[in-house]
């Protein structure tokens, strides 16, 4: 996907619940902290959303069943990012299922990094998440810690089928990334 097909913007009073859902649907729980929605300034302890909208998609694009459901501007990611001293965090970040693959998470963390003139960047990711740590790394982030027994477990189990021990224990480790331009 050309990044020219993605638009990305605040996000609007109007897109509260549109946002909600979608970070659930990534299993990302958490409410959406009002004083970020429509906010413009970006200082520290704000929050920001910025949403990632398809402008148009052509038929047959990879990952998408029906693509004429997206040839209207159509919400398909959000990312939250909390401004800190140093630079800001990037709390959540979703997209959609179907357009997964297409750029669109890379597009809504470059662009909002840039818009919000962001020159440092910190995330926590799931130990067991490495689907994610391809992603962040392919971005450029580094590795650069680890907190043990942070996150309550999902319960996974190994491909033996036998539980970790740190995540029988009910807590997962949180592997921590930066990344700074």
């Amino acid at each position: 996907m050309h990044h020219n097909q993605v638009l990305v913007r605040e996000a609007l009073s109007s897109e509260i619940n549109t946002l909600e859902e979608l970070f659930l649907a990534a299993g990302l729980g958490g409410s959406i902290r009002i004083q970020g929605i429509e906010s413009r300034k970006f200082d520290v302890g704000d929050t920001a959303y910025r949403v990632a909208l398809i402008e148009s998609l052509s038929r047959g694009e990879r990952g998408v069943e029906n693509p004429s459901e997206y040839l209207s501007p159509t919400l398909v990611g959000a990312i939250e990012l909390r401004c800190e001293f140093e630079g800001a965090s990037l709390d959540r970040i979703a997209v959609l299922p179907n357009v997964r693959g297409l750029g669109i998470g890379r597009t809504l963390i470059c662009r909002s990094m840039k818009e919000l003139g962001i020159h440092h960047l910190e995330l926590e990711v799931r130990e067991s998440n490495f689907v994610a740590q391809k992603f962040y790394q392919k971005l450029g982030f580094e590795k650069v810690g680890r907190r043990p027994s942070y996150y309550p477990s999902l319960r996974i189990k190994d491909s033996n089928g036998m539980s970790n021990a740190e995540l029988s224990s009910g807590r997962e480790a949180a592997l921590l990334y930066t990344k700074c331009i």
